[in-house]
C-alpha cells in the first residue's frame, strides 16, 4: 500500500475530545437509568396533582389560576405542552423531570470540567447524579428539577462570562434567557442573581454595567408575570416569609442543610449523619481550594447556597410542620454543592492520594444508602389513589359525576384513568356545599363524592345533611384517608304507599314493590316510610337485602335509620320517617327472580325484628339478562 494511503493516526486533542464527550454521554446515560427506574412505584402526592390539574387547563385559565397559587407559570406552561404530547399518565408527566435531570448533568460535567479539568467533570457529575435530593425532584411532577437545570444553566453562563468577558453573546442570551425563565419557574431563583450581581459589585465592579444591564433584561422579560400576579405576591410574602429577626439557626439549620445532601428518608438512616458531615467537609475544602484559583465563582457559589438556606430557614412553619419540608427552596444551592464537593474532592486527592479515595469511599458508602432507599420505600397506602381510581372505573356509568373537593384529586384521575367522568370542584364554605350538589344532582343520575379524612356520616356537614334528604348512598368505602362514595338522585316518594308490613314494637313500615325487572349492574332504588308511637328497644339498624333464600344476600344496603340522621336510639317519631335505599346489583349477577326483604335488626347480634304482618313479608324481581 503507498504511503500516502496509509490512515493517519488520530491527533491527542481528537482523542481527548471522544473521551470527553463519550464520558459525558455514559453519565447522562446511567442518569436516565436511575432516574426512570420504576419511576411510578411512587403514587402520586397532593404536588404532582395539581401539577396535572393545572397542566390540563386552557393556556389563560392555567395562569389566571397560577395567579391566585403560589408559583409563577414557566413549569406548567412547559408541562402543559408535554401532556399535549405525551399523555397524562405518571410515566409521562414524571419524564419531564427524568429529562430536565439528565440534561442538568450534562451541565454540570461542561461546568465541572472547566473548573477541575476531565476528572472533575466525571467527579462533579457523578455526584449530581446519586444525590437523593436530585433523584427525588427527578422522579416527581413539581418544577424544582427545572428550577435546578436553570441554575445550572446560569451558573455555567456566569463561568464561560467572567472567565472571559469578551465571550459570545451567546453566553449572555443564554445568562438573560436561563435567568428569565428560572424567575418564571420559582420565586426563590431569586436568590441566584441576587448572588451574581453581589459578587460583581464585590470583586468586578469594572464589569458591573454589563451585568446590571443582563440582569435588568431578564427583569424585564419577567416584569409581566410580575404585574399580573402582584396581589398574590404580596399576599404570600406577609403570610409565608418571616423577618430576619425569624431566622431559624442551630439544630433547624442543620434540618433544613442534610436533605440537601441525603434527601427525603422516611426513616433514620445510621449512614445520614456521617454522610452529612463529611459532605459539609468537603465542601467547606473545596471552597478553600476554589477561593485559591477562582475566587469569582467561589464566592457566587456560597453565597448562593448561603442564600437558599437562609430563604428555608425564614419561612413560616405551621405548627408540627418540620423545616425539612421547606428544603425544596434551596434547590438553587444543589448546583454549587456538587461542584464545590468535586473540587474538595480533587484537593484532597492532589494533597494525599490515600486521604482523597479514603474521603471518596467513605461518601460513597454512606450516600448510596440514601440514594438507593426510595427504590425499596413502600407506597404509602393512605394517600395511594390507584384502588380508589380502579374501583370508580370498575362501577361508573359514562354519565356519572365525581365531586372532587380538592384539585389535586381532579388531577389524580387525569393522570390514572383520564374518560368521560364529570369533574366538580368542591364548595369552598361548607354552607355553599348543598348548592353545589343540587346543581350537580340536577343534571346528573349519579354523584361519586370524594371525601379527604371526612366521613359522609358527620351529621355536622350541612352537604351530608342535604345528601341524606335529596340522595340515595348506594356505595361507601375506605382507601387509606379517602372515602369514597356514590350517591343516586332520589326519587320522589309516592303520595300512596300501596304496602306495609308490621314489624315487633309496633314499628310500620310502607314501601312500594320494587320494579318487575330489573339488569345486572343497575341500581335499585327503595323508598321506605317508618313509623312507631312506641320507644324501640334492642333495633338500631335498617336493612334491605336482594337475594335468595337461605343464601347471602346477593346486594344490599344495611345502616342506620336515614343514614343516621334520624337514629332508631331517637324514637318515636313525631312524623313518619323516610328512608332511601339503594343497591348496586352485580355486574356478574345471575338472571333469575329475587327476594327484595327489608326489616330492622340489633347490630351487636345480628338478631332482626320479627315479622307480624303479613307473614313472611317479601317483594319479588326479577333480574333480567345483562345482553
Amino acid at each position: 500500500m503507498p504511503a500516502s494511503a496509509q490512515p493517519s493516526t488520530p491527533t491527542q486533542p481528537a482523542f481527548n475530545r471522544a473521551l470527553h464527550y463519550g464520558a459525558g454521554l455514559l453519565l447522562c446515560l446511567s442518569a436516565s437509568a436511575l432516574y426512570g427506574h420504576r419511576i411510578d412505584m411512587r403514587p402520586l402526592w397532593w404536588d404532582e396533582g395539581f401539577s396535572i390539574y393545572v397542566a390540563r387547563l386552557a393556556p389563560l385559565e392555567l395562569l389566571r389560576t397560577l395567579a391566585a397559587d403560589v408559583h409563577p407559570p414557566a413549569y406548567f406552561l412547559l408541562l402543559s405542552g408535554w401532556v399535549k404530547l405525551t399523555g397524562a399518565a405518571p410515566f409521562s408527566v414524571r419524564s419531564l423531570s427524568l429529562l430536565t435531570s439528565v440534561v442538568t448533568v450534562a451541565l454540570l460535567y461542561a461546568a465541572g470540567r472547566r473548573i477541575n479539568g476531565h476528572a472533575g467533570a466525571v467527579i462533579t457529575a457523578a455526584l449530581s447524579i446519586v444525590s437523593p435530593y436530585v433523584l427525588y425532584y427527578a422522579r416527581e411532577t413539581r418544577m424544582y428539577s427545572l428550577g435546578i437545570l436553570l441554575t445550572a444553566a446560569s451558573l455555567y453562563a456566569f463561568l464561560r462570562l467572567t472567565a472571559r468577558p469578551a465571550a459570545s453573546r451567546w453566553w449572555w442570551l443564554l445568562y438573560v434567557g436561563g435567568s428569565a425563565l428560572g424567575l418564571s419557574t420559582h420565586y426563590a431563583f431569586a436568590i441566584l442573581p441576587a448572588a451574581q450581581i453581589a459578587t460583581i459589585v464585590a470583586l468586578r465592579r469594572a464589569a458591573l454595567r454589563q451585568w446590571l444591564l443582563a440582569g435588568g433584561a431578564a427583569a424585564i422579560l419577567f416584569a409581566p408575570w410580575l404585574i399580573f400576579a402582584r396581589s398574590q405576591l404580596l399576599s404570600l410574602q406577609s403570610a409565608r416569609l418571616g423577618g430576619a429577626s425569624q431566622l431559624q439557626i442551630g439544630w433547624p439549620a442543620l434540618g433544613a442543610i442534610q436533605p440537601l445532601i441525603t434527601g427525603y428518608i422516611p426513616g433514620s438512616l445510621p449512614t445520614v449523619p456521617v454522610a452529612t458531615a463529611l459532605f459539609i467537609a468537603i465542601v467547606l475544602t473545596g471552597v478553600v481550594a476554589l477561593q485559591n484559583r477562582q475566587r469569582i465563582l467561589a464566592v457566587v457559589l456560597g453565597l448562593c447556597i448561603c442564600g437558599a438556606l437562609a430563604l428555608i430557614l425564614l419561612v413560616r412553619y405551621t405548627p408540627g410542620e418540620a423545616v425539612a419540608r421547606g428544603t425544596r427552596l434551596g434547590f438553587t444551592a444543589l448546583p454549587g454543592l456538587c461542584l464545590l464537593a468535586a473540587t474538595g474532592l480533587q484537593r484532597l486527592l492532589r494533597l494525599e492520594r490515600w486521604v482523597g479515595m479514603a474521603a471518596l469511599v467513605a461518601l460513597s458508602a454512606t450516600l448510596l444508602p440514601a440514594t438507593l432507599a426510595p427504590f425499596s420505600q413502600p407506597a404509602d397506602v393512605n394517600e395511594d389513589y390507584r384502588p380508589l381510581v380502579q374501583q370508580v372505573q370498575l362501577l361508573a356509568n359514562p354519565d356519572d359525576a365525581v365531586l372532587a373537593p380538592y384539585v389535586w384529586q381532579q388531577g389524580y384521575f387525569a393522570s390514572y384513568a383520564p374518560g368521560p367522568l364529570k369533574f366538580y370542584g368542591g364548595a369552598e364554605t361548607p354552607d355553599s356545599g348543598p348548592a353545589s350538589a343540587a346543581a350537580i344532582l340536577a343534571a346528573h343520575q349519579r354523584l361519586w363524592v370524594l371525601n379527604y379524612r371526612a366521613d359522609v356520616h358527620a351529621p355536622e356537614v350541612p352537604l351530608n345533611v342535604w345528601l341524606n334528604h335529596n340522595a340515595a348512598l348506594v356505595f361507601e368505602h375506605w382507601f387509606g384517608n379517602t372515602q369514597l362514595a356514590l350517591f343516586v338522585r332520589a326519587e320522589p316518594a309516592p303520595d300512596h304507599w300501596p304496602a306495609q308490613a308490621l314489624l315487633e314494637q309496633n314499628i310500620s313500615v310502607e314501601y312500594s314493590p320494587p320494579p318487575a325487572s330489573i339488569r345486572p349492574g343497575a341500581v335499585l332504588y327503595l323508598n321506605l316510610r317508618w313509623r312507631t308511637d312506641g320507644r324501640v328497644d334492642g333495633f338500631d339498624r335498617v336493612f334491605v337485602h336482594l337475594g335468595i333464600a337461605d343464601a347471602p344476600p346477593a346486594a344490599q344496603s344495611d345502616h342506620e335509620l336515614a343514614d343516621g340522621f334520624t337514629p332508631i336510639s331517637k324514637w318515636p317519631l313525631q312524623h313518619a320517617a323516610i328512608d332511601r335505599h339503594a343497591l348496586l346489583l352485580p355486574a356478574n349477577l345471575t338472571p333469575g327472580q329475587y327476594l327484595l326483604m327489608a326489616g330492622v335488626y340489633d347490630s351487636q347480634t345480628n338478631v332482626r325484628a320479627q315479622v307480624l304482618a303479613p307473614s313472611g313479608c317479601a317483594s319479588t324481581t326479577t333480574v333480567a339478562s345483562a345482553a
